[in-house]
């Protein structure tokens, strides 16, 4: 399981901003924060990275989001995605949806 923590920076306009959250509240893997003016904060709850990777892309192409910032991912170690590669790298997924600095293993806890 892949749980991100995003924040979702809404237009200033309230009927956009309104369906923009109405969008998202659709969406079963989504769940809505109380928003902060034109800041929302968004969990995606995802089986696997490549899916919370959809879904990222997914908010951030909604017409009217003006941001999306990526706040924290965690994920299960055991998940398929940890797989270490033939040459010894972990997987791209590995380090959190293929953005450097995002990876939640052993390293973080020190």
């Amino acid at each position: 399981m892949w749980i991100s923590s995003l924040v979702v920076t809404l237009p200033s306009d309230s009927k956009r901003a309104l369906a923009i959250t109405e969008s998202l509240r659709a969406i079963a893997v989504i769940t809505l924060g109380e928003a902060r003016g034109v800041r929302l904060p968004v969990v995606i709850e995802a089986s696997d990275g490549v899916t919370s990777r959809y879904w990222y892309q997914w908010i951030e192409s909604l017409p009217g989001v003006q941001h999306v910032e990526l706040a924290f991912v965690s994920f299960d170690e055991s998940d398929e995605a940890l797989k270490i590669d033939s040459d010894g790298a972990p997987s791209p997924l590995a380090v959190g949806c293929g953005m450097p600095g995002l990876f939640v293993g052993e390293e973080e806890a020190k």
